[in-house]
């Protein structure tokens, strides 16, 4: 499962550990895999967390904190990926994408 949080914080806990350590808010939280993306780079993947808000009953936004289930990555995936066809000639997406599809 991966966390989109405040604009920016990608989580992601590298095992059952690290998802307990985010669930309960652990003082540390060695098993958990943090990504930081800047707003230029949030708002070139808006569209995506759109689709996947729609498509997956999720709840990303620019403060909201949202966790994208592990049942659901492949369809994520498979969401991001289309865009990423679709939106072959945009240098800027793609490369902000791929950072997404890295942690999914």
């Amino acid at each position: 499962m991966t966390q989109l949080w405040n604009r920016g914080l990608l989580c992601v806990p590298l095992n059952e550990q690290g998802t307990e350590e985010y669930d309960y808010d652990l003082p540390e939280w060695p098993n958990v895999f943090f990504y930081t993306i800047n707003g230029e780079q949030y708002d070139e993947l808006e569209s995506v967390f759109w689709e996947w808000n729609d498509t997956l009953g999720l709840l990303i936004g620019q403060y909201e904190e949202e966790t994208l289930p592990a049942e659901k990555t492949r369809e994520a995936l498979e969401i991001l990926e289309r865009r990423m066809r679709e939106r072959k000639d945009e240098p800027k997406f793609l490369e902000t994408a791929e950072i997404l599809k890295k942690v999914c």
